[in-house]
């Protein structure tokens, strides 16, 4: 590794864990590379983003409108869904030679390291080499029909990042061919054995999606308990700071997205992070001060959630 290091614009870093889910690291953990990390040196900071993909998918709301949708086009049939996933899907997604040709990780008090051609999770690219995966995928499913009723119909997909969802109406053998071409635009674009069974959902009326639950018969989507648990760790934990870093910003952000579907009005609570968020990246700098403003919107979020008025809402309140 140390000949690695000695090379002129090689940047590497550390490999950390991280918990999974609701598990504890005592007994299982996801290992990443903190490719953020040192501040200033990191991987990430050393990345030119204007030769980023895009990074744009799916708005998740889009999934309330697809069950809208066929509801009012087949009454009476049933609707069923399927979310799938990608195997080891960051083994699967090259980077081109011009932005990062490869990936190192080194392992704490060690001379041992590895090094990638592909795109990690955690750099400040992936999400945009990902999504052209992600979309790739979704343009073969969609350029596929099957007859419904005796007509010819496109099949439907949803993508975020490498996450697919496909929504479809229970009728003859349109669900055996929707997921046939999945499993075929799959095939073709991250390799043959990419399916992932673990993240493969059997078609159903209750699916869990992009941190939400769906559930089609009652119309209705929620934020599981886990998820809105995490949001009030993130957020009672961001008031104690003085200084509030770029990362901890995007994790405010993130985690208050979904929240925004449930209840409309709190847009403007989140829009001074979007704004000091932007404002980081475009000056440079590793975070801002705590100001008056935004503790008192992590206060006004925190009294939200912790009051327990956000839980779900109806498909026709959470569509496009």
């Amino acid at each position: 590794m140390d000949s690695q290091l000695n090379e002129p614009g090689f940047h590497s870093s550390a490999f950390a864990v991280v918990p999974k889910k609701d598990v504890l690291l005592t007994r299982d953990g996801r290992i990443i590379p903190e490719i953020s990390v040192p501040q200033g040196q990191s991987v990430n900071d050393a990345t030119d983003t204007a030769l980023t993909p895009d990074a744009r998918w799916d708005p998740f709301s889009c999934i309330a409108l697809r069950i809208l949708e066929l509801r009012t086009q087949y009454p009476g049939y049933n609707i069923y869904a399927v979310v799938a996933g990608i195997a080891d899907a960051f083994h699967r997604v090259p980077v081109h030679a011009r932005h990062s040709f490869t990936f190192g990780g080194t392992f704490p008090r060690s001379q041992i390291g590895i090094v990638s051609g592909m795109a990690v999770f955690g750099w400040t690219a992936s999400p945009g080499f990902f999504a052209i995966m992600g979309k790739a995928t979704r343009h073969y499913q969609r350029t596929g029909t099957s007859y419904v009723i005796g007509y010819p119909v496109p099949f439907w997909a949803f993508q975020w990042v490498d996450d697919i969802v496909i929504i479809e109406v229970d009728i003859d053998d349109r669900l055996l061919r929707a997921e046939r071409r999945l499993r075929d635009a799959i095939k073709l674009v991250f390799g043959f054995g990419r399916w992932n069974e673990d993240k493969f959902t059997t078609w159903s009326q209750q699916v869990h999606a992009v941190g939400i639950d769906w559930n089609i018969p009652e119309s209705t989507v929620t934020i599981p308990q886990r998820e809105i648990d995490k949001t009030k760790r993130v957020v009672s934990d961001t008031l104690d700071l003085t200084y509030v870093s770029l990362k901890r910003i995007d994790s405010v952000v993130g985690v208050l997205r979904h929240v925004l579907t449930f209840i409309p009005i709190s847009k403007p609570f989140i829009q001074r992070f979007v704004a000091e968020q932007h404002a980081i990246k475009r000056t440079d700098r590793p975070g801002t001060p705590m100001t008056i403003e935004l503790r008192a919107d992590l206060t006004w979020w925190k009294q939200l959630l912790f009051e327990k008025r956000v839980r779900g809402c109806t498909h026709d309140n959470a569509r496009c």
